[in-house]
C-alpha cells in the first residue's frame, strides 16, 4: 500500500503512476484504487474538506456529471451539495477544480493564473445554485464566491471559505468566518506556501522569511487565547484583494503582534518584527486565518511548524532536528507526568517539549474516554488548555 508521505510527495510532484501496487484506499468511498496523480490530488482535497472543514461525505461527489449542453468539462472534480439534498444541479452549492500540474517557483496571483482558472468560472456561471468555487494544483489554491445580477455572474476572489452550515453573507462579518481546525497535511502545505511566497515572491532569504512567518505565529497563538471579540487575526471577505483590506489586514496584525510580545516579552530576539508590506502581510495572513491552532492537534502543529524550519536548521551550522520518531519514542519511555520537569538539551526546534505536550495530551484525552483521532473540538480544546497550563 503507498505510504502517506508518498502519496503527499507523488500529489505535490505531479507524478503519474497507476500500477497495480501502487494504490490508495479513497477517503470518501472506502474503496481501494489505483494511484495517479489527479487521482491523489483529489483525494488531498477530500481529506482537507472532511478533516478539516467538516464536510459530510454524503454531500460530495466526485466527477459530478453535471448535464449542461455545450459546456466543457462535462463532470465537475468535487461537488459540494445542500446537506442531505439530493445530487443536482439545483441543490451544487460549491465547485472545485483540481487541475495537476508542475511544481511552480512562485506562486501566481489570481491575474496571472486566469487562463487556468476559466474552466472553474465558466460552471460558476452556468450552474446557477453553486455560490463558492475553488480550483487548486496542490500547490495553490485560489477561492471565489459568485455575485449574480440581472446583467453578469461574477466571480469574487475571497481569502477563506465558510464552513458547512456558514452563509456567504458571513464572509463579511467582523471576526471573519469560523476557523477551523487543520488536520496534519492541510497545515503543512498552508505553512510551505507562506514560505515559498516569502522565500520565492519577496526573495527574502531563508532566516528572515522564517524570523517573519515565527513572529506571525507567535502573534497567531496569541490570538487565539484572547475573548473572541477581542481578536485581531482574521480577515473578512475579499479583503487581501482590495488595497483598503490589506490595510485592514496590516492593522490588526500589528496590533495582534505587539499583544502577543507583551505576552510573551522575552520569547523573540531584538530584530524579530514584522518587515513586509500591507499587501504582502495580508497574503501570508490569507494562509493562516482559516485555522484555529488550539483546535488542530498539537502532533500536527509540530510537523508543520518543523517542515517549515527545516529551511532554517537541516544541515545548517551543524545543526539537524531530532526525527519526531525517535523523539516520540524517547518521551514515552520516560513517560513525563504532569508537575515534573522536562529539559530539552537540544533546544533547537523544541521536539522533546513538543513530543512531550503530545504524551501529556493524549493521556488527557484517555482519561475523557478518547483518543486524538475521536475526540471533538471542545475536548482538544480543553485538553490543550491543560496541557498548555
Amino acid at each position: 500500500m503507498v505510504e502517506h508521505s508518498e502519496v503527499q510527495e507523488n500529489a505535490r510532484a505531479g507524478t503519474q503512476d497507476s500500477s497495480s501496487d501502487n494504490f490508495f484506499i479513497d477517503i470518501l468511498t472506502g474503496n481501494k484504487e489505483n494511484a495517479s496523480s489527479r487521482k491523489l490530488l483529489v483525494q488531498k482535497v477530500l481529506r482537507q474538506l472532511i478533516e478539516s472543514y467538516g464536510f459530510n461525505r454524503s454531500d460530495i461527489e466526485v466527477d459530478y456529471k453535471h448535464r449542461i449542453k455545450g459546456s466543457n468539462p462535462n463532470k465537475i472534480d468535487i461537488a459540494i451539495f445542500r446537506p442531505g439534498a439530493e445530487h443536482t444541479n439545483d441543490n451544487l452549492q460549491r465547485i472545485i477544480v483540481c487541475k495537476t500540474q508542475k511544481k511552480r517557483d512562485k506562486l501566481r496571483s489570481i491575474a496571472e493564473a486566469d487562463a487556468d482558472l476559466r474552466v472553474l468560472k465558466e460552471l460558476l456561471e452556468l450552474i446557477t445554485g453553486a455560490t463558492l468555487g475553488m480550483w487548486t494544483n496542490g500547490q495553490e489554491e485560489f477561492l471565489f464566491q459568485v455575485e449574480r445580477n440581472r446583467f453578469e455572474v461574477l466571480a469574487k476572489p475571497l481569502g477563506v471559505w465558510p464552513v458547512p452550515g456558514e452563509h456567504t453573507t458571513d464572509l463579511e462579518r467582523t471576526g471573519g468566518v469560523i476557523q477551523v481546525g487543520a488536520e496534519a497535511e492541510d497545515l503543512e502545505d498552508a505553512l510551505l506556501r507562506c514560505r515559498q511566497y516569502l522565500n520565492r515572491n519577496l526573495g527574502l532569504d531563508h532566516k528572515d522569511s522564517f524570523k517573519q512567518l515565527a513572529v506571525l505565529m507567535l502573534a497567531k497563538i496569541h490570538d487565539e487565547t484572547r475573548p473572541t471579540g477581542e481578536r485581531k487575526f482574521w480577515i473578512r471577505g475579499d479583503e487581501p484583494f482590495i488595497e483598503a483590506g490589506q490595510q485592514a489586514i496590516a492593522q490588526r496584525i500589528n496590533e495582534a503582534i505587539t499583544a502577543a510580545k507583551t505576552w510573551q516579552p522575552n520569547l523573540l530576539a531584538r530584530g524579530w518584527d514584522l518587515n513586509l508590506e500591507p499587501h504582502e502581510t495580508a497574503r501570508v495572513v490569507m494562509e493562516l486565518a482559516r485555522y484555529s491552532l488550539s483546535e488542530t492537534q498539537p502532533r500536527y502543529r509540530t510537523g508543520a511548524f518543523r517542515a517549515v524550519a527545516r529551511s532554517v536548521m537541516d544541515g545548517r551550522e551543524g545543526r539537524y532536528p531530532t526525527p519526531l520518531n525517535v523523539a516520540e519514542l524517547a518521551v514515552a519511555m520516560l513517560d513525563p507526568q504532569p508537575g515534573e520537569r522536562i529539559m530539552d538539551c537540544s533546544s533547537g526546534t523544541g521536539t522533546f517539549l513538543a513530543m512531550t505536550a503530545v504524551h501529556l495530551f493524549k493521556q488527557k484525552l484517555a482519561a475523557l474516554g478518547t483518543t486524538p483521532e475521536e475526540a471533538t473540538f471542545e475536548q482538544i480544546r480543553q485538553v490543550q488548555n491543560e496541557t498548555a497550563a
